[in-house]
């Protein structure tokens, strides 16, 4: 039934037009500091004996969203340490809930993929914290275009505290709002301490631009706050370059889209 109603595209089918480069995978592995490599196996220690105690209890699967987060803890270590130290809940802490006592649910912004502060849930059953809600733009709010970002759905979100006026902000007030929320903002940025990952990653766009002064190159992280971490880190690097995230509206996102493609460097 699917293929009669589904017209599902390949990228062998739009080789042609498309016109990528071939992908060439290279995979490296690079040792952790001291220091990182103290702070890593203090962690895991702590997450197995978490996970231990589970197991010994015979409750794996009623705690699996709280398993999954310390898997992402460490995965975040392994980034950078400011990640896990400056959380919004540090690793292995009480999460918050959502629920009563019989029922509570443990929840991820789909927004900013941090733990959810003052929690809200989207008619398609996805969280949100409630400040990154109110950073979405109030026009996409108001015409209704705008998509959950976790299953794509058309969002809409109801706030129970009807006492406290919805306030959407717009334009410089977002910018200010979003770096407000920033993890520099918890950093003493004299005293910054680097990472493993950044160090590899700042050779690599060192040497990249040695062998082509007019090269560019792409980022990716899961985690926003490691955006903001490697924006720092590569701006006081002298390498230029512009932030793309998913708090972002239509009209920022294009400028930086823009800035990237037509700056020469």
């Amino acid at each position: 039934f699917l293929k009669r109603v589904l017209l599902r595209r390949t990228k062998e089918m739009r080789s042609k037009d498309i016109e990528l480069p071939p992908r060439i995978i290279c995979v490296k592995r690079f040792k952790l500091s001291p220091k990182e490599e103290d702070f890593y196996q203090a962690l895991y220690t702590q997450s197995r004996a978490q996970f231990d105690d589970y197991v010994n209890a015979g409750v794996i699967l009623n705690n699996y969203a709280h398993i999954f987060d310390i898997l992402i803890r460490l995965r975040q270590a392994l980034d950078h340490p400011y990640l896990v130290v400056h959380s919004k809940s540090q690793a292995l802490s009480e999460r918050p809930v959502i629920g009563n006592s019989h029922e509570k649910v443990e929840c991820d912004c789909g927004l900013c993929n941090e733990v959810c502060e003052d929690p809200v849930v989207s008619e398609c059953g996805h969280y949100f914290c409630r400040s990154c809600i109110e950073l979405l733009p109030s026009v996409e709010m108001r015409s209704h275009s705008l998509k959950c970002p976790v299953c794509d759905q058309m969002l809409s979100i109801g706030f129970k505290n009807s006492g406290s006026k919805q306030r959407m902000m717009a334009g410089s007030e977002i910018m200010s709002a979003l770096q407000r929320k920033s993890i520099l903002n918890k950093i003493d940025l004299m005293k910054f301490q680097t990472s493993t990952k950044m160090e590899a990653l700042m050779k690599e766009l060192h040497d990249m631009q040695e062998r082509d002064p007019s090269a560019k190159a792409i980022v990716f992280s899961q985690f926003v706050n490691m955006l903001d971490l490697l924006e720092y880190r590569i701006k006081i690097g002298r390498v230029k370059c512009v932030k793309i995230s998913g708090h972002m509206n239509l009209k920022v996102r294009d400028a930086a889209l823009k800035k990237f493609r037509e700056e020469p460097e």
